[in-house]
This record gives C-alpha cells, sequence and structure tokens, in this order.
C-alpha cells in the first residue's frame, strides 16, 4: 500500500526485491525517523532492537488502528519482542502522501 516509488511491481521478482532493499526500507525507516525521532536514533551495537537499522523495515508487517497505519518491524525470530513496538504508527494524515492513487483508498 505504501508507495515510494511510480514503478508498479506485480511479482516478487529481482526488481521487486532491489526496490524493498533501496528505496521502500530506506524511506520508510527515513519517515519513520521523522515521525518517532526518539524512538529510532541509533542505539549501541549491542541494544537487542535497534530500529534505526533500515534492515527491518524493508519487509514489515501493516495493519490499521485507529490512529493510522501501525508497521511493525521484521526482526528475526530472536529478537521477537522487538516486533511489535507500541510507537510506530504513520497516521493518516501522513500517510495519504504515500499511497499509490490507483487504489483509490479512501481513509478515516
Amino acid at each position: 500500500m505504501l508507495h515510494f516509488s511510480k514503478q508498479t511491481y506485480t511479482t516478487e521478482n529481482d526488481e521487486w526485491m532491489n526496490y524493498r532493499s533501496d528505496v521502500f526500507g530506506p524511506r520508510l525507516s527515513a519517515l519513520l525517523k521523522k515521525l518517532h525521532p526518539a524512538q529510532m536514533k541509533q542505539q549501541k551495537e549491542d541494544a537487542e532492537c535497534d530500529y534505526f537499522n533500515e534492515e527491518w523495515w524493508k519487509f514489515p508487517v501493516a495493519y490499521f488502528t485507529n490512529e493510522g497505519l501501525m508497521i511493525c518491524p521484521d526482526f528475526p525470530h530472536v529478537a521477537g519482542a522487538c516486533r511489535d513496538p507500541e510507537w510506530s504508527v504513520i497516521p493518516y494524515r501522513e500517510l495519504t502522501k504515500y499511497i499509490d492513487p490507483r487504489l483509490k483508498l479512501t481513509l478515516p
């Protein structure tokens, strides 16, 4: 649903994987750093949940809440406690800037 490129991908191929790694993950991470700077600040190397790392934002789980789109990072299984932060919401007013207009979604 979030749209950081004009390109459309219909299958999970190399171009799609490159988009997720080179465009989607970094731009989503940058957006969350703007919206939630305290939670997204860089941690020490041994920090359990380093949300600053763009790697965790390439393939997030997302769902709608009353406040906006909740984005859950894709941490490995051993860091499962980091997968569901309470703060990682993109408010609807911000979200409308990034929705593919072809989807014709109406948000609250």
